[in-house]
Formats: structure tokens, C-alpha cells, sequence
């Protein structure tokens, strides 16, 4: 029964597998979800491109889907810190204005993020 249900899991995972190049075909034709994992696996040690990956989530992000601009405000806020956001200078101010467009459309974590951006900025 448990060999069964591997080679079951094994079968969806390549069934519902995407490559890099089809995700940036459907982003190409207007699934924005599609743009947001073509950001995503440009981060990816695999198919590593920080520019590539910018440009996706930046796509995304400019036809409101708050999870890119998200991204691109954590991007710039924690460039140099982590290894997803190296290849990106630290930018506060460009920070801010993804995060605050990202809690405009209703991302409440980029609220959050923004808000304590503002506080640490402030306490400066």
C-alpha cells in the first residue's frame, strides 16, 4: 500500500510539474500568478537571475497583485542580509513604496512591514 501511494505522489509531482520557461509563458500571457513563481524560481539556486526575477515580480506587482510588490518591498528592504535578496542594492525609500502599494491592495503582512519600516526609521 505504501509503494502505491510513493509512486502515486511521485506521478502528481511530475503530472503538475512547471519548468521556469512555461511560468514565464503563461506570466507572457497575462497569469499573473505565473509571474509571481517565475519570480520565485529565479531565486532558486537552480536558475539563479535576480534580474529576471525583478523584472517578473515588478510586472506583477505594476498590475496590482499585491504579492509581487510585497516581495519586491522585502527585496529591497533585506538586500545583502539574506541569499534571495543578494544582486539587489538596499533601497528603504523604493522599499516603502512596494510595501505601501502591496498594503493598498490589501496585503496585510506588507502593512505590518511598513509600519514597523516607519517605526525603525523613526526611532533614528
Amino acid at each position: 500500500m505504501k509503494k502505491i501511494f510513493f509512486i502515486l505522489v511521485l506521478f502528481c509531482s511530475v503530472l503538475f510539474a512547471t519548468t521556469v520557461e512555461e511560468e514565464v509563458a503563461r506570466c507572457e500571457k497575462g497569469d499573473l500568478e505565473s509571474c509571481v513563481n517565475a519570480g520565485l524560481s529565479y531565486r532558486d539556486e537552480k536558475t539563479l537571475d535576480y534580474e529576471k526575477s525583478n523584472f517578473y515580480f515588478n510586472k506583477c506587482c505594476k498590475l496590482g497583485m499585491a504579492k509581487c510588490c510585497w516581495a519586491l518591498g522585502v527585496i529591497y528592504e533585506q538586500a545583502k542580509i539574506y541569499r534571495q535578496a543578494r544582486g539587489t542594492k538596499k533601497d528603504i525609500t523604493l522599499a516603502k513604496s512596494y510595501l505601501k502599494k502591496a498594503c493598498e491592495l490589501g496585503y496585510k503582512q506588507a502593512c505590518w512591514r511598513l509600519e514597523k519600516l516607519q517605526k525603525i526609521k523613526n526611532e533614528k
